[in-house]
């Protein structure tokens, strides 16, 4: 319907302009429609029959086990009780494979924008605002009214839309009583909450494709922006994709927003009892909708949880609870907070609930490690809430994670060949080099740098010892020097780093073990190799624009899987003997970590060890461009082989995990 309305407007002389509408339906616009089979009103039928015993007892897990028999990867990515699409995912996934790509859009030609707010804090101050004029305008009384009349199903596509799924959630919440001002206050969390997680996806989503020219855009100055696309579109097509190739700026800008925002950004629906009293007149309405909606709709109270016979320190019980935020009396993060959207579903379906961060009544049974999520001792207090499945303590890890303890741990066990030569910065400082070509590259990382934030190109080790002479000793004492893996192995012109993920686990019964993951990811660097050292994105893997780098893919060679599992068994050699001691509290505790290994390699085939990551990105950050179904694999393999044996009593399975033989590692460089 699109490409005729467009066809229309060129018969008539004129320039079609589309504005927004959903991000996939752009794509669609602009790339070609995906050739998925159209939609048979009958074969929707047959399924929705399936489904409907599992709807009927809103057994989601149930339903959804259904398209995991034929398509594992997209349930993992399914939003929980999106019915409808679970109907569409299962006519699609149980149709025809062959697949002949997208529709053609010969013919036409495209120049696309993508108006960026310029500023992220004010933008989510907007939305937050909106937010509020929507309660304010009676987005309660419209869906009550729509509920009462029958003419809204709660599962329906726009029962799911953000603003009508969480205004639901409310009015059809088991027993509700009036002046309900802990729900109520949920209630406004979760919906700026989504509103401002939907913002931040649809700029994620345009961040991917580089056919959108990011401008920057002022709501309150509309008219800049209007002069700078018409100055735009009237240039040449081959000139508009040369200035296209430009906007890495704003995208970097953006990026660089959202790490500084991160937690620091406070939504004014979020203040508690101070904006509940702001909203007053708005939660009188809200009771009164509430007392309207038909009793059909009404949730029924969730069953008791089943709780893990075994109880806490503290005395209370585990249980399989994760929240948001930090928890009000125990100060953790959320203990699922590192992990992405498939692999929370995951979790869920194996029975794990979201709970209220001021609910005390429960101790989390399994933290994934984040560093915002706490330190936990391996032997805590005779009164300590500890997880029963939990992180190995900083004190242990922080000899991996931190780049010269790690040098100094591997020199002291014989391995020093593992890493590139390393010193610690002083100690560079007072070396004598010989044979070093002022061209090679050299590195200057801070020893617990993240993201690339913490890394300096330098060519030459006189340059090196230059900017550390600048620095002076207090400034350098953070930093140690590593020359560059050379000449290095280039893939398409490009320098490339490898993430391995290592798991390391621990229990009373069983002592320490340690596993490596078959699905190794290859990063290909940003820009084309290059020695000259400003060109950052050359030399480091998450440097420059995130637009211009490419779709990681998996390691498919054994021999150097093989060499990698090889040098991550020394590497945790060097460390082994610091383990915390065992028993740990309470003594069925077990330890579980998940690692993350980055490796280069030279052209001579040798591989060589950059940095160890104590809490690796998972999906997100520097990993965002990877497949999220590496992510949701190794995740659900970290379940089944340390998890759930410990909480659901279940055999160990590896999945895609190989056993490392740590203890028999020996000090020949593998290759």
């Amino acid at each position: 319907e699109a490409l005729r309305l467009i066809d229309d407007v060129h018969a008539r002389g004129k320039l079609p302009i589309v504005v927004g509408g959903s991000c996939m339906y752009l794509d669609w616009l602009v790339h070609g429609e995906p050739d998925a089979p159209k939609s048979d009103s009958e074969v929707q039928v047959g399924i929705a029959e399936e489904l409907r015993p599992f709807h009927d007892v809103r057994d989601w897990d149930g339903a959804l086990a259904l398209l995991s028999a034929v398509d594992p990867v997209k349930a993992a990515s399914m939003t929980r009780n999106h019915w409808s699409r679970l109907t569409r995912q299962l006519e699609v996934s149980r149709g025809p494979r062959s697949r002949t790509g997208r529709a053609s859009r010969q013919g036409y030609v495209f120049k696309s924008f993508f108006l960026c707010p310029e500023d992220r804090h004010a933008l989510f101050n907007r939305i937050d605002g909106r937010c509020l004029k929507m309660l304010r305008a009676g987005l309660f009384e419209e869906v009550a009214r729509l509920l009462e009349r029958g003419s809204l199903d709660p599962q329906s596509t726009a029962g799911c839309a953000i603003g009508y799924r969480q205004v639901i959630d409310y009015l059809t919440r088991p027993e509700p009583h009036d002046r309900d001002v802990r729900a109520f206050e949920d209630f406004l969390r979760t919906f700026g909450t989504a509103t401002r997680r939907y913002a931040r996806s649809q700029v994620q989503w345009f961040a991917r494709d580089s056919d959108f020219f990011w401008l920057a855009a002022n709501p309150f100055n509309p008219d800049v922006v209007g002069d700078e696309i018409r100055r735009l579109i009237a240039r040449p097509q081959a000139e508009f994709e040369g200035l296209a190739r430009l906007d890495g700026v704003l995208r970097e800008r953006w990026a660089s927003q959202g790490r500084a925002t991160g937690a620091a950004f406070a939504s004014c629906l979020e203040f508690g009892s101070s904006i509940v009293e702001e909203l007053e007149g708005v939660l009188r309405t809200v009771d009164a909708c509430t007392r309207r909606v038909p009793e059909r709709f009404r949730r029924q109270p969730v069953a008791a949880m089943v709780m893990l016979t075994l109880a806490s320190p503290c005395g209370k019980p585990f249980g399989k609870v994760y929240w948001g935020g930090r928890h009000q009396a125990w100060g953790w993060g959320n203990p699922l907070g590192k992990l992405h959207k498939q692999a929370v579903q995951v979790l869920e379906s194996y029975g794990w609930r979201r709970v209220d961060e001021r609910d005390d009544s429960i101790v989390p049974a399994f933290c994934w490690p984040t560093r915002k999520a706490g330190d936990f001792l391996a032997s805590g207090g005779a009164d300590a809430a500890l997880p029963l499945v939990r992180p190995f303590p900083q004190e242990f890890t922080q000899r991996l994670d931190d780049k010269s303890e790690l040098a100094a741990h591997l020199s002291a066990a014989g391995f020093a060949g593992v890493l590139p030569p390393t010193w610690l910065a002083h100690d560079f400082m007072a070396s004598e080099l010989c044979g070093d070509n002022e061209q090679d590259i050299w590195f200057v990382k801070h020893n617990l740098g993240v993201k690339g934030n913490g890394v300096h190109v330098f060519a030459g080790s006189g340059a090196v010892k230059s900017r550390l002479e600048e620095l002076g000793p207090r400034g350098r004492h953070t930093f140690i020097v590593q020359r560059g893996v050379a000449p290095p192995d280039l893939h398409e012109g490009r320098k490339w780093m490898l993430r391995a993920h290592a798991l390391l686990h621990c229990s009373g019964a069983g002592g320490a073990r340690a596993y490596c993951h078959s699905d190794m990811v290859v990063i290909d660097h940003g820009q084309l190799y290059t020695e000259q050292p400003h060109v950052r994105a050359a030399h480091i893997s998450s440097a420059g624009n995130p637009k211009n780098w490419p779709k990681p893919y998996l390691l498919e060679c054994e021999p150097a899987a093989q060499q990698v599992r090889a040098l991550m068994e020394q590497t945790l050699a060097a460390v082994w003997q610091f383990l915390p001691p065992r028993p740990f509290a309470p003594p069925e505790s077990e330890l579980c970590q998940v690692l993350g290994f980055d490796f280069a390699a030279d052209t001579h085939g040798r591989y060589w060890l950059l940095e160890v990551n104590n809490y690796p990105a998972i999906a997100s950050g520097t990993m965002e461009h990877v497949d999220t179904s590496v992510y949701t694999n190794l995740v659900r393999d970290v379940l089944q082989l340390v998890v759930l044996p410990r909480l659901d009593g279940i055999l160990p399975v590896l999945g895609g995990f190989v056993k490392l033989d740590v203890e028999g590692a020996n000090g020949a460089p593998p290759g």
